[in-house]
């Protein structure tokens, strides 16, 4: 920030700039005539004017060197904060930079919610291997045109596969809601409650396996739609093992609960899954 010569507090000022993270009425004074950091940094900064952009990054106040994981953190989400930083290309340059810099120690800034058309960004642990099917996954949410999927997404993008149990049942709702999707944009009935199973023997019906211009009927086409079936049960299969080896009730000292690698077999089977029977639905 120093060699990009980046106005930290972008659109404010030092003050209600650093209010936003800090309580500067109970933080001292380096100036005699005032009583808290709140008093001479208006001093200097409003008033009068007369400290460098860079003072923040040493003052031993604010311990920006030496700060804890989530203080800086904190501090920089604010600085590429939509309130703070008006300008959406230095925004994204920012959270670039940023980004490039917290990857060595498992970081990255996640765009959280937006407001007037901009970002706000969080902290986030990088998950292991789930990238490419979420991103598959969140393109085809984008397609169907569902809040409701696109909201799993994104706690399942949160989450990762830090927290094996609630990303599976995550799983197993993003392959029912994308049966339900299709077959509601198909207009295909189906019980209230149905579970996978059962939405997946009529998203069989209903959807054309084969390429174009070969028979439904042809040699592979039932093995295709069992290896679909199998796909889209795997995330089913697996959501009642949250309940033997999920975080609930006491556990004693031997118990071995679900691992991050279940997580991954129920996301990239769902992924699969939501893939091949999007662009079968689009394309038939």
């Amino acid at each position: 920030m120093r060699a990009r010569g980046t106005i930290w507090f972008g659109a404010l000022d030092e003050v209600s700039f650093l209010s936003r993270i800090y309580e500067l009425s109970i933080l001292p004074s380096g100036d005699s005539r005032f009583e808290t950091a709140e008093g001479d940094i208006w001093q200097h900064c409003v008033n009068n004017a007369d400290w460098p952009l860079d003072w923040i990054y040493g003052d031993p106040r604010f311990r920006l060197y030496d700060a804890d994981e989530e203080t800086l953190l904190r501090f920089i989400c604010e600085v590429v904060h939509p309130v703070v930083r008006r300008d959406a290309e230095e925004q994204t340059a920012l959270v670039t930079a940023f980004n490039g810099h917290l990857a060595a120690d498992g970081w990255e800034l996640v765009e959280d919610q937006v407001i007037d058309g901009r970002p706000i960004y969080v902290p986030q642990r990088k998950v292991h291997a789930l990238g490419m099917p979420l991103h598959r996954m969140k393109a085809v949410a984008a397609t169907l045109n569902s809040d409701t999927l696109y909201e799993d997404l994104r706690r399942l993008e949160r989450i990762g596969d830090t927290e094996p149990g609630e990303a599976i049942a995550l799983a197993k709702e993003i392959v029912e809601g994308c049966c339900k999707l299709i077959l509601d944009d198909r207009k295909v009935e189906y019980p209230s409650r149905a579970e996978i199973p059962d939405l997946l023997k009529l998203l069989r019906k209903e959807l054309r396996i084969m390429p174009e211009g070969i028979e439904e009927t042809a040699k592979g086409a039932s093995e295709i739609r069992d290896i679909l079936t199998s796909l889209g049960k795997i995330a089913h299969s697996l959501a009642p093992l949250r309940n033997a080896y999920g975080k609930g009730h006491g556990r004693g000292r031997s118990f071995k609960g679900l691992q991050p690698r279940h997580a991954r077999l129920a996301i990239g089977a769902a992924s699969t899954f939501v893939d091949f029977v999007m662009d079968r639905h689009s394309s038939s």
